[in-house]
């Protein structure tokens, strides 16, 4: 018996001639869709069926007799497999031109050797062991960078996906869970209601795909499953990214924007067929972001120093590392959507430079200067101290390039608390996070200067409060 989650990857009938057939008809497979009963059925009664269907391929022996009959019935073996609107009733066989009907077939009731067979070939669908059962996450569209989304951050029935810029909305955050050897997507925005990725009827390249409610089906032998509609088979492709395809066609593949669209913007989510490469079709996923673990924000009242009041910020440099500032500030904007711009006349600072009242150790520092009438800052300061961070760049032995990397990482890092974050928190790897100096490192300062998810999360959710 072949597992529930498998896929068919080719599938054919055989009908065997008896011996010594000398003619061939030119036989119609039509694939049949109600039930009947064996050596009940008449012209009157015949069960329905496909309009259409598959003509046959002969075979024929070493002496030139007709031998086999052929039907690649793939596709239909697909829609009783993978559909949930199609069981397997059987197969109507019927002669294209009645003037050929002078054949002989075996059947199941003569001999063995000549019955009817149907040989399947499929592949079973395992479950990836690096996606954690019920495991929340952000699905990352390989090709624009965006994040899998609802529009409007809605959960109604019928509530189409797009992709998004990341920000702080359980409308980015997905719950995945096992099914029967497939996977369940279902939207964090309510979870009172098991509300699901859903590829609909109309599976075709192009659809695009939209949320509903847990639906189940009842087969014919009184089985309940989750639609196959709502179930996903999700494959690893390669750099730690993924191909999720729907059990009702698994040629098709979420992909961002249909065939010729352009995938800049907000673009839709639509089933395409699948194709090898194609970053449209390819979804990194991420962990959810847990606030106190992977981020720390600021209280927007009594802070010592608080954050500043908005996103949008002009801030004006002293010191010899200009660039490397519009560097760090080039990051945020790039990959938060902030709005940070140098102006000589801003009086917000980012001084780089020899800072001895420094505490040692201290690579910089943020410091709000004047606090408006809703405690937060309208005017700060950051500080890099050049002596501090040469002396950890010889500690740590770096390059001139990892030297750079290091300037950035701790200006990056004093914008951090300007846009709402605190230090030390202790999940995924961040801007925000500390390590110590020396070989017991767990990560290199040098190695990246932009926000990464849990910064870019954090802030968001600081400035939505």
């Amino acid at each position: 018996m072949m597992p529930y989650a498998s896929y068919i990857t080719d599938a054919m009938i055989r009908l065997t001639y008896r011996s010594g057939q000398t003619t061939g008809p030119e036989l119609l497979a039509s694939m049949v869709t109600s039930s009947w009963s064996n050596g009940g059925i008449t012209r009157n009664n015949e069960p329905s069926y496909k309009t259409g269907g598959i003509y046959g391929t002969l075979t024929k022996d070493s002496n030139g007799y007709y031998k086999n009959m052929f039907f690649s019935i793939t596709n239909m073996a697909r829609l009783w497999n993978n559909s949930d609107d199609y069981e397997n009733m059987g197969i109507k066989m019927s002669y294209a031109h009645f003037s050929y009907d002078t054949n002989t077939f075996g059947s199941a009731n003569g001999d063995a050797a000549r019955s009817p067979s149907m040989l399947i070939s499929y592949s079973t669908i395992n479950r990836d062991s690096n996606i954690e059962n019920n495991g929340v996450y952000y699905l990352r569209n390989r090709q624009n960078g965006q994040y899998l989304d609802l529009q409007a951050s809605s959960y109604a029935d019928g509530t189409p996906a797009q992709t998004f810029s990341l920000v702080y909305d359980n409308s980015l955050c997905w719950e995945i869970s096992g099914d029967s050897g497939y996977y369940m997507i279902r939207t964090a925005l309510d979870t009172s209601r098991y509300i699901l990725l859903d590829a609909r009827s109309n599976c075709v390249p192009g659809a695009q795909v939209a949320v509903f409610g847990h639906s189940y089906r009842t087969n014919s032998y009184g089985y309940y499953y989750t639609h196959s509609a709502q179930l996903w088979d999700i494959t690893p492709v390669e750099g730690g990214y993924y191909k999720i395809s729907p059990k009702r066609n698994m040629d098709l593949s979420l992909s961002v924007a249909a065939s010729g669209e352009s995938a800049t913007g907000n673009p839709r989510v639509t089933m395409e067929t699948s194709t090898s490469n194609n970053y449209r079709q390819q979804w990194y996923l991420e962990k959810k972001c847990v606030a106190g673990t992977d981020y720390k924000i600021k209280n927007k009242a009594n802070e010592k120093s608080p954050a500043y009041y908005t996103t949008n910020i002009t801030v004006n440099t002293k010191g010899p590392h200009h660039y490397d500032v519009l560097a760090a500030i080039f990051g945020w904007n790039l990959q938060a959507g902030t709005n940070i711009t140098y102006n000589s006349s801003s009086s917000n600072i980012v001084d780089v430079d020899n800072h001895d009242d420094l505490i040692w150790g201290t690579l910089g520092d943020y410091t709000a200067m004047h606090i408006n009438n809703n405690g937060q800052a309208d005017q700060f300061r950051i500080r890099a101290d050049t002596a501090e961070i040469d002396y950890y760049a010889r500690q740590c032995k770096l390059t001139a390039d990892q030297t750079t990397m290091l300037w950035r990482h701790t200006i990056a890092h004093e914008f951090g608390h300007a846009l709402g974050l605190k230090d030390e928190p202790t999940g995924r790897e961040c801007l925000m996070k500390y390590h110590n100096i020396g070989s017991g490192m767990e990560y290199q300062y040098w190695t990246y200067y932009y926000p990464q998810t849990a910064d870019i999360v954090g802030m968001h959710h600081y400035f939505s409060t």
